[in-house]
């Protein structure tokens, strides 16, 4: 090991610094890491200690997957792009049949709806953009809150 050091080190002060910096108190540091002894009790000491650091990370995983489920059945619809007829009608102030009777009218434009085909079931979301500028044409549009 001195063999090495000395190697690595060109002036014999720097060495010394060198060497007892790395090497540590009592040699338990090579390079930066741990040398064991015989004594396998510091060994099991540093795996218990990874184990119940690793058991307490699993935890918090746990933990940070059940607010993040939470977050995600509650967060407000806001971030999405498509509306239900429902929620459609209830900004608009009408019924979900009126949006129905608009859409069978033919006043949404093709881009303004999209169409969910689930099994023999058919869902239609609308556009918050574009199908809200589609019923300015029909009526009058005021935004409920």
């Amino acid at each position: 090991m001195d063999w090495f050091l000395r190697e690595r080190c060109l002036h014999p002060e720097r060495f010394k610094q060198y060497k007892s910096r790395i090497l540590g108190v009592g040699k338990q540091y090579i390079l930066g890491l741990k040398v064991y002894d015989s004594n396998a009790s510091a060994l099991r000491k540093d795996i218990a200690n990874l184990s119940s650091n690793q058991s307490r990370l699993g935890l918090e995983i746990d933990q940070l997957r059940a607010d993040f489920l939470w977050y995600m059945e509650n967060a407000n619809q806001i971030a999405n792009l498509y509306l239900k007829p429902s929620v459609l009608a209830k900004l608009l102030g009408v019924s979900t049949k009126t949006i129905a009777k608009y859409r069978y009218e033919g006043v949404f434009r093709k881009e303004s709806i999209r169409v969910v085909k689930r099994n023999q079931r058919t869902d239609y979301f609308y556009h918050r953009i574009n199908a809200i500028e589609d019923l300015k044409t029909k009526m009058p549009v005021h935004i409920k809150k």
